[in-house]
């Protein structure tokens, strides 16, 4: 069945629909909030929240958007929600306590640029999950985040410019954080 036509009968309380769209965008939805999280626990309570949160105020959704960047709008919120409250410290590799996880391969396979990953600001971390992790597009990320395209295009812009200069010319300095100019 075509999303938007789902998101419809969703928005009509047809649990199937939900279940549908439950089953279609779970897996990122997990991923993202674990890659945000490091907490295979934590990411799949958040996950379950989102997808409450989301089908409560499903009236909310157009259906003639896709329905990946408005619920990954959710779950960004409630990870930043979950961090303040937790303190924890965002985007790190989950331990291998998780390997098992649906999710984890997914991170594990990067795991080589998590070190430098875990160096950008915040606000960095997130363009780059949305855009290359899940391929979201510039103007998804921006709905996303509630950012002005621009700013999401600078962000991208400047994260890009740390990671290439970081993985170019390593630097000894451990636990700075890293800005566009290394």
């Amino acid at each position: 069945m075509d999303e938007s036509l789902l998101i419809t009968a969703a928005q009509r309380g047809d649990r199937d629909a939900m279940a549908a769209l439950y089953r279609k965008h779970r897996l990122q939805a997990y991923q993202t909030a674990l890659i945000v999280l490091r907490d295979p626990h934590l990411a799949d309570d958040l996950v379950q929240e989102a997808f409450i949160r989301a089908f409560r105020e499903i009236g909310r959704c157009d259906p003639g958007r896709p329905f990946a960047p408005w619920l990954a709008r959710i779950v960004i919120n409630l990870c930043r929600n979950a961090l303040r409250r937790r303190r924890l410290l965002p985007l790190a590799l989950p331990d291998r306590q998780g390997a098992g996880d649906p999710g984890y391969a997914a991170t594990e396979d990067r795991a080589d640029l998590w070190p430098i990953l875990e160096r950008l600001s915040h606000a960095h971390r997130e363009v780059l999950m949305l855009r290359y992790f899940h391929q979201f597009t510039e103007p998804e990320i921006a709905e996303i985040l509630g950012l002005p395209l621009g700013t999401v295009k600078s962000r991208l812009h400047a994260a890009r410019q740390a990671v290439k200069s970081r993985m170019e010319a390593p630097d000894p300095g451990h636990g700075k954080e890293l800005t566009p100019d290394g």
